[in-house]
């Protein structure tokens, strides 16, 4: 998770390096590929250049951003000339069944605070931007770009932002929460101080060919059905400890 020490990570790496070892000696098909999943946080301490593309310059100020960066270094090194590869930066995905045992999922957590009528705890400034990638848009886009990947006789080794392209501010969010439960759960905000933190995180594709094929959930229609889910999932029970 984002929040994870160092040591959690290099455990990752060491994961990762063997999986991309025998992945580099296997036989693919013709048209297979691989993609690896990167995070838009490599750009968190360049925040004031905002929007990031794929020629932006990386900035990590966390063990979480660094690690990812060390996963594209692996795979490019790794892959390299061997398996036509695609590493997206993937901004932040939302979306229906997200673990909300986990310390992240903001969407998922108003919407599960909605439900609970009462507020959602913000530690960040209402002003803090991200671009809110649905789920199932993202695996459209990966497969998209595997696509592309796959089909290209030049490049066997892709970069790609993986992002809506559309960015908002955690107080607009909230106010689509309130607008789609009919609930008014509201925000409960708690500044707390983190070097890591970057405020704008927006991002935008240099290479809109590529995701053409798939379209944009609209940001009320996504947090809509997330909020459905998480309100199935409570009647069921699923959120008793939670409660």
């Amino acid at each position: 998770m984002i929040g994870s020490g160092a040591s959690h990570f290099e455990q990752d790496e060491t994961t990762l390096k063997q999986f991309l070892s025998c992945l580099a000696e296997a036989r693919l098909p013709e048209n297979g590929g691989y993609f690896h999943a990167s995070s838009a946080s490599v750009y968190a301490g360049e925040a004031v250049r905002a929007p990031f593309s794929e020629s932006s310059r990386v900035a990590p100020t966390s063990d979480y951003a660094y690690s990812k960066l060390r996963q594209e270094q692996l795979v490019a090194q790794l892959l390299g000339g061997r398996v036509r590869t695609v590493i997206g930066r993937i901004s932040t995905l939302y979306g229906p069944g997200q673990n909300l045992s986990k310390s992240q999922g903001i969407i998922a957590k108003m919407c599960l605070n909605a439900v609970l009528r009462r507020p959602a705890q913000i530690y960040v400034p209402l002003d803090t931007l991200r671009d809110y990638l649905y789920v199932d848009d993202a695996a459209a886009a990966i497969s998209a770009t595997l696509q592309t990947v796959t089909r290209s006789t030049s490049d066997p080794l892709l970069m790609r932002v993986i992002a809506d392209g559309r960015a908002c501010s955690i107080g607009y969010l909230s106010r689509i929460v309130d607008k789609v439960s009919g609930r008014r759960g509201g925000i409960e905000y708690q500044p707390t101080f983190n070097a890591s933190h970057a405020r704008d995180l927006r991002m935008r594709s240099e290479y809109p060919a590529d995701v053409v094929a798939w379209r944009r959930t609209p940001l009320s229609v996504g947090v809509a059905r997330t909020y459905a889910d998480i309100l199935q999932r409570f009647t069921r029970g699923e959120f008793a400890a939670l409660a």
